[in-house]
């Protein structure tokens, strides 16, 4: 019921905020922009999803060799495109990373499987807090004019302090040593077990520059997403000004408070572009090239989904 109850309350929060934008523009011209929209930037949207979609998979096999080298990159490629499928098309709360994690720990133990994919977007979160923290040092003017240079500082400090916990050997020994009666409960235990899966990826350097290499390929690829998107219907925006705020406004859509970002992604962009003469209307015309790109090629892990092999292997059990 409570499940429910949240999926209901995101399904109007994105129904609210497109319907405000709506409301804001006139639709026949939003059809009439996007019946004249550049075709070339339309197959450039598409190449950029296809490379932030193989960056996350290139990504996520530097992962899981560091623990299993049995598992083919192609195996992770169907069970990548069967997550952005689930994801895309089913209003709940199961996302790409759960899916993944669910289909490689039919091959292999479940807590590696699960760590892989929850570290890859731990790398993303970092090399993303990297360049905040690169702007903040070299060109703090940028954010300051945006006036949100606080609640940046206080993220950082927060999620570098989750870093600190997980992968300090010092907070480590303090927390399990100190609380150690605690941990010994089946789900503080289960917590623990997990923790120790995501610490073994310090002590490979190797795996860590390269996850490092193709984060920044996976933002690189949604931000020319958004940029063409732009270019598409004909509205000239600074590639710089989207390189420094579409990675705000991706880290922002992780809040659980819309179907998949839709609405939450259009409201931000209003927000952090409205200075370059940003309008509804030209937010609408470039989101639905943007999610009609997104969708047809997400189709593809749902037809994976029915006509591959990957389902019916028995859960948790280590592949002979």
């Amino acid at each position: 019921m409570k499940r429910r109850f949240l999926v209901l309350f995101k399904i109007i929060i994105s129904s609210f905020l497109i319907c405000w934008l709506i409301s804001k523009t006139d639709v026949s011209s939003i059809v009439a922009r996007i019946k004249s929209s550049s075709i070339k930037y339309i197959i450039y949207i598409y190449l950029s999803i296809i490379l932030m979609n193989l960056g996350q998979v290139v990504r996520w096999y530097f992962l899981i060799n560091n623990i299993s080298s049995r598992v083919s990159i192609l195996s992770l490629l169907k069970y990548h495109m069967v997550g952005v499928f689930f994801q895309s098309f089913l209003p709940s709360s199961m996302t790409v990373e759960i899916v993944k994690g669910y289909q490689l720990s039919k091959i292999t133990d479940g807590k590696k499987a699960y760590g892989s994919v929850i570290f890859g977007k731990i790398m993303g979160i970092s090399v993303l807090f990297l360049f905040f923290l690169f702007i903040v040092i070299f060109k703090p003017e940028i954010i300051l004019k945006k006036d949100f240079m606080l609640q940046i500082v206080w993220g950082m400090t927060v999620f570098f302090c989750i870093l600190g916990i997980i992968f300090s050997k010092k907070v480590s020994r303090f927390l399990f040593g100190r609380f150690n009666s605690l941990f010994k409960r089946p789900f503080f235990k289960k917590i623990k077990d997990f923790r120790e899966e995501l610490y073994n990826y310090r002590y490979n350097f190797k795996t860590l520059i390269l996850a490092g290499i193709t984060s920044v390929i996976i933002f690189l690829g949604s931000i020319l997403a958004t940029y063409f998107s732009f270019k598409a219907v004909f509205f000239n925006i600074p590639f710089s000004v989207c390189i420094v705020y579409v990675p705000v406004i991706y880290m922002l859509m992780m809040m659980p408070i819309s179907i998949n970002g839709i609405g939450l992604r259009e409201g931000l962009m209003l927000i952090f572009f409205g200075p370059w003469n940003l309008s509804p209307k030209i937010i609408l015309s470039s989101s639905l090239l943007a999610y009609g790109a997104i969708y047809s090629f997400c189709i593809i892990g749902g037809l994976v989904y029915m006509f591959g092999d990957i389902k019916g292997v028995k859960g948790g059990k280590e592949k002979e």
